[in-house]
């Protein structure tokens, strides 16, 4: 919980309107999948209140203490997820991990109530996921990444391990979606709504 997106009503109303601008350009009655991921654009780099909110000391610091370099923010973006009645193997709602970099943080805020029933981001310690990782030769190189199945994973950890971002609207995540397992967008009902702020080392390949 931070107390900077409190005291900033301004920021969730800035989040929110983007947002809504944004979802303008989504179809449902198309054929789409469980999650679009909706790029915010680059206006925000001149919006002074983002700008401080990033740059606070509880975020940017503690991001480059854990990557060991100053990070850099290389992608903002919405993650919008709805109901579906299927599961896709291929997507991201079955585990795995992100490839960008042997680190990588994401800071993910709740712009909707987030409860185990609207799909919450879902994930495994890193310790644990080191162990999934080596026993089932798991490969963070993106043109031979795999999914991973519940029932795979339930081999080496139990479902009381996996943890899950439910929580408030405002409610916040800092993980590093590099090093440890994941899924989200499994609703049973509603719809799922954060921004995601995702950063990297400057040794990012994609750099």
């Amino acid at each position: 919980k931070l107390r900077s997106l409190d005291s900033h009503i301004y920021l969730m109303n800035y989040f929110e309107k983007k947002f809504r601008k944004l979802r303008k350009n989504i179809d449902k009655n198309k054929s789409l999948n469980h999650m679009e991921n909706l790029d915010f654009g680059h206006d925000f780099i001149y919006n002074q209140k983002l700008k401080k909110f990033i740059l606070q000391k509880k975020i940017y610091l503690s991001i480059a203490s854990y990557l060991g370099f100053r990070p850099i923010l290389h992608r903002v973006y919405f993650m919008y997820s709805f109901k579906k009645n299927y599961l896709n193997k291929d997507s991201s709602q079955y585990f795995h991990s992100d490839y960008e970099d042997l680190r990588g943080i994401k800071l993910f805020v709740n712009l909707t109530k987030i409860s185990k029933s609207n799909g919450p981001f879902t994930f495994i310690n890193k310790k644990i996921s080191e162990k999934i990782y080596k026993n089932t030769n798991y490969s963070k190189n993106y043109k031979k990444q795999k999914r991973l199945s519940d029932e795979i994973i339930e081999k080496y950890t139990k479902k009381k391990n996996w943890k899950n971002n439910s929580g408030n609207k405002g409610d916040c995540l800092m993980i590093d979606t590099n090093s440890c397992l994941h899924f989200g967008s499994r609703l049973k009902k509603g719809e799922r709504v954060m921004v995601c702020f995702f950063f990297l080392s400057p040794f990012s390949y994609i750099f």
